[in-house]
This record gives C-alpha cells, structure tokens and sequence, in this order.
C-alpha cells in the first residue's frame, strides 16, 4: 500500500496519471471499457486537466475514476477546464449543429441529449474518448428502469419503491421529448 501511495504522489508531483492497479480484464467487453476510460483520461490530461490524483478502477458493473492518494478536507482529486464538459454552450458553439439547435429554442436538456447524439454518429467529434467512456445503448437501456422493455417487469421490480413512479415519468418525459424534437 506504501509503494502504491508513493508512485500515486510520484505522477500526482509530474502531472502524468498513476498506474493502475486493476488486474487485466477478463472479459474483451471489460476490456474495452477499461482502456475507453483510460484513454478519456489521458484525452483530459492533454486538455489540461489534472490528472495526477486519480486512477481508473472497476466500480459497480463498470468503471470509474477513484482518489489514488488521500485527500485533505477541501482537497481537489480531480480539475478539468471547460472545454472539456459537454454543456449547452459547447453544442450551440458546435460548427456543424450549433446553429441548428440555436433555432430549435430547445431547453439546456434537451441541447446537451441532441449533442450527444449528434457527437455518438460523428467519430470525429472533439468529445469521442468521452462518448466512447459511456455504456453502449443496452448497456445504458439494462441501468434505466425507464428503458426496460416490458413494463410489468418494471411495476413488478420496482412496486413499493419511489422509483416507480420515477420511472415510469422518466419514460413519459422521454416520449414526449423524442415526439416534439427527434
């Protein structure tokens, strides 16, 4: 734990991301995420964000960035510049769709989700590690109640809890979306 607390001040001191210490994917799925987070951090670091204090690790069916070293009250793991976040600024200032959704007067919501899609279908895009870092679509669909298939699965997983209810306006205010702008 010594050596691994060093080495994550070592690269914190010269800007570069530590060395993580999860063991290889088994899986080519696991895999694939492992190094699409790697590479999104490595794609901020050149940005400018600071990068030092963190490591990619397996979390909760996937991954995620975690403190390597300890943190102070106050201290910062984690800092990335603006152009780096996909905000409603980012898709209006878009060259190719910007003006677009400027005219679409749509809310900051619904900007950011059009973007997203648009940046999904454009390989190209200066938010691809980032894009490519996130679940695939049924990946995504499997995590959201609102996107299962069969809503008697969904009443009968989640009955007693606020989550139905949740869910089931989720899917609501998603219709609604895909009906009025997609």
């Amino acid at each position: 734990a010594e050596a691994a607390e060093a080495a994550a001040k070592e690269a914190a001191a010269s800007g570069t991301p530590p060395a993580d210490p999860l063991p290889r994917a088994a899986s080519s799925s696991a895999a694939r995420g492992l190094e699409a987070c790697r590479s999104l951090l490595r794609w901020a670091a050149e940005r400018g964000a600071r990068t030092g204090s963190v490591a990619v690790r397996a979390s909760c069916g996937g991954f995620g960035l975690f403190s390597a070293v300890p943190l102070r009250s106050g201290g910062v793991a984690f800092s990335c510049p603006i152009s780096c976040a996909l905000t409603p600024g980012a898709a209006l200032a878009d060259e190719t769709v910007g003006e677009e959704l400027r005219r679409l007067r749509l809310t900051d919501e619904q900007l950011v989700c059009l973007y997203l899609l648009h940046c999904r279908r454009t390989p190209s895009s200066h938010f691809a590690p980032y894009l490519q870092a996130l679940p695939s679509d049924d990946e995504a669909a499997a995590l959201l109640p609102q996107l299962w298939p069969d809503g008697e699965e969904r009443r009968a997983r989640l009955a007693g809890t606020p989550l139905l209810r949740q869910a089931e306006a989720g899917l609501a205010s998603l219709r609604a979306f895909h009906a009025e702008v997609v």
